[in-house]
């Protein structure tokens, strides 16, 4: 199934869109504005919680390694060697598991399935509040197991996330009613 994304260009939507008060289209471009602040300020809020938690499992994982080695005797370089792996290998199996239970349209990076909701191919819960979650939680744990993989490209993801659930809250889009509303009671009645 794919979404339809085109948008019908005729006169009477233009004469339409050509009948509308200025007044009108500076409302909704406030309350477009505001819906996109929202979203930038919550994406970005994200990455720096994403950011501190990657830093504080790295410095978790660190401390127990440094206790090995400070321990010092026979085999303390062997000792640390199993426990950083075996917290990176405990990382990755909770990434794993996060994604595989939690939500499993959060595998990958989610750059081509974006690029492919904008071209209209319609993933189920792709931006769903848990998917972006599970992404979240996934990037967090997959970073701080060592694997080569950024936060940059999830966060793309996530951030379409919570631009749909920006959408959808009722509240965010109070500029837009309210405009909508008074275009509606201006309107002259037949």
């Amino acid at each position: 199934e794919s979404l339809d994304h085109d948008a019908c260009y005729d006169r009477s939507h233009a004469v339409a869109a050509a009948e509308e008060a200025r007044a009108d289209r500076a409302s909704d471009d406030v309350a477009s504005w505001a819906t996109f602040g929202v979203i930038g300020v919550a994406t970005g809020a994200t990455a720096y919680a994403i950011g501190r938690a990657v830093d504080a499992l790295d410095d978790a994982r660190f401390a127990a390694v440094r206790a090995r080695l400070d321990g010092g005797g026979d085999g303390a370089l062997a000792r640390a060697y199993i426990v950083y792996l075996a917290i990176c290998l405990a990382c990755g199996l909770c990434a794993t598991l996060v994604v595989h239970f939690g939500e499993t349209t959060a595998a990958g990076s989610g750059i081509p399935e974006g690029k492919g909701y904008l071209n209209g191919v319609n993933y189920t819960r792709f931006l769903s509040a848990r998917a972006g979650l599970a992404k979240a939680v996934g990037i967090i744990f997959a970073v701080c197991s060592g694997l080569v993989i950024g936060r940059e490209g999830p966060l793309v993801h996530i951030g379409a996330v919570l631009g749909n659930v920006a959408a959808a809250l009722p509240g965010l889009n109070k500029l837009a009613d309210c405009a909508a509303a008074a275009r509606a009671r201006a309107a002259p009645r037949s």
